[in-house]
């Protein structure tokens, strides 16, 4: 059972580091008066076996989700899982199966996979300061409405994330039962017309939601006047509670559903909703990709693969490697050449735009010396990801004695999301990481090299394609706050 009211109690150290850094923050926020109311590839099929583990069955132990932390059952999953729904059969409609007595959040997602993971980090992170259970959607292919959606659990691993963070984390599918043909209207606060990219429903089609949206007060947003339009952290869990929520929601700033033509704010009482959580930070836009990131470093770090997506990933490096299946996977590099979304990125024409292959290759041999001065070893392995399918372009990287990942057989054997899992997976597990700059899938494959290997991340900037050399990266620099 769970009291009335109740709070998710965080771990002890936990809750003081983030209360130190929740107290700094707010003060800095608080103090505005805004806040005085309180690739085709060319090689043959690779054909690939792929034993997949037995599922895992997992006994249930009912307790308090508010135990102590000394207190608490060595199963900590279980135990923090316990009395979240009224059922564990879920129900037509998501409300008859939320406990009145506990505060959930909820959000949409992006529109790619790479910020869908950052928008879910963020999400989870905001269930931290907010102290509520949050409910993640699926992976979504906006734009590909014959792609089935991903559960968030079919890529991290959930028992080890939840273990972690020592916080309880629900799925939709475990909420509401999709198969039906009932829609639910739903009130949420969208944060994507802040910056005037809003997609008309972020949340996947599959979970049946009518969505009436409210604007985020004009607090929330930050640094309008660079072009990278953000909402902060702070302002968004300050609608969590009810001083800020009823001085600045009403019926009438709702816009009316897509569906059931129906205005309903968004409800701060049960269940929090926001659209898309891919773009908000603390202090600066850039701050992902910055070691002070708060959401990668109480969240996103913990994030680590489904021991399925991990074995099959597994198979395909050492099938890359040309490495027998019982040796270990050697030390490797990882270089990750993006060029799509270039055209919101250069200010050169396009085709002076893209770095040369002898850029990445500079960047490469410095790693090389970095890890032989630093490790005292030598690795000659390159691994190569691109989305590039110009056969020039690849012959001159066969050339260099670097290689790629077959995928030519994966979309057939396991689905359209799994080439770039595959991807993530794998280069999340090199010794060093060369990218491009700037795209959020090479922020996010450097931070897991970082995080989890120790790992030297290095970047290649764009507009280097006439210099024919990678130049000095300049700093980057936290904004001050208006």
């Amino acid at each position: 059972m769970v009291k009335s009211n109740s709070r998710i109690s965080l771990p002890v150290k936990r809750r003081l580091v983030i209360l130190v850094v929740s107290s700094l923050v707010s003060c800095i926020f608080f103090s505005s008066p805004f806040f005085a109311i309180p690739s085709p590839t060319d090689g043959p099929d690779l054909e690939i076996e792929v034993p997949l583990p037995e599922p895992e069955i997992i006994s249930t132990v009912t307790v308090t989700v508010h135990a102590p932390a000394e207190a608490r059952s060595t199963d900590l999953v279980t135990d923090l899982d316990s009395g979240l729904l009224f059922s564990r059969i879920t129900t037509p409609y998501f409300r008859d199966n939320l406990q009145p007595s506990i505060k959930y959040i909820t959000s949409g997602s992006a529109k790619d996979w790479h910020n869908q993971v950052i928008a879910f980090t963020n999400l989870l992170y905001l269930s931290l300061i907010t102290e509520r259970v949050p409910i993640i959607p699926p992976f979504s292919y906006h734009e590909a409405q014959h792609t089935s959606d991903l559960d968030f659990g079919d890529v991290f691993d959930m028992k080890r994330l939840k273990k972690e963070l020592e916080i309880p984390i629900l799925e939709w599918y475990q909420v509401k039962n999709t198969k039906g043909t009932s829609s639910e209207i739903l009130g949420c606060w969208r944060t994507s017309s802040v910056r005037n990219d809003s997609l008309p429903n972020s949340f996947p089609p599959s979970l049946k939601l009518d969505v009436s949206f409210t604007t985020a007060p004009d607090f929330a947003e930050i640094h309008a006047d660079t072009g990278e339009n953000f909402t902060t952290f702070w302002s968004l869990a300050s609608l969590a509670f009810p001083d800020a929520f009823t001085t600045i929601s009403t019926v009438e700033d709702a816009e009316q559903s897509p569906r059931h033509q129906v205005k309903l704010p968004p409800d701060h009482q049960s269940l929090l909703c926001f659209d898309d959580l891919s773009h908000v930070s603390v202090l600066n836009p850039s701050e992902f990709s910055l070691d002070i990131s708060p959401a990668w470093r109480f969240v996103g770090q913990h994030m680590h693969w489904n021991p399925r997506i991990q074995h099959i990933a597994d198979i395909y490096a050492r099938k890359t490697f040309g490495i027998d299946t019982a040796d270990p996977i050697p030390p490797y590099i990882t270089v990750h050449a993006q060029h799509t979304n270039a055209e919101s990125w250069c200010e050169v024409p396009i085709e002076d735009c893209f770095a040369p292959l002898s850029a990445y290759a500079q960047r490469v041999e410095e790693v090389k010396a970095e890890i032989r001065s630093t490790m005292g070893i030598s690795v000659e392995r390159v691994l190569v990801i691109s989305d590039k399918t110009g056969k020039y372009w690849w012959e001159a990287v066969r050339k260099r004695g670097w290689v790629r990942i077959d995928h030519s057989g994966t979309i057939r054997r396991y689905g359209a999301w799994y080439p770039t899992l595959i991807d993530a997976v794998i280069e999340s597990q090199g010794i060093a990481y060369v990218s491009t700059a700037q795209p959020m899938g090479s922020v996010l494959g450097g931070k897991r090299v970082s995080s989890w290997q120790g790992g030297i991340v290095k970047t290649v900037p764009w507009e280097t394609r006439k210099t024919r050399v990678a130049p000095p990266i300049p700093p980057l620099k936290l904004l001050d706050i208006p």
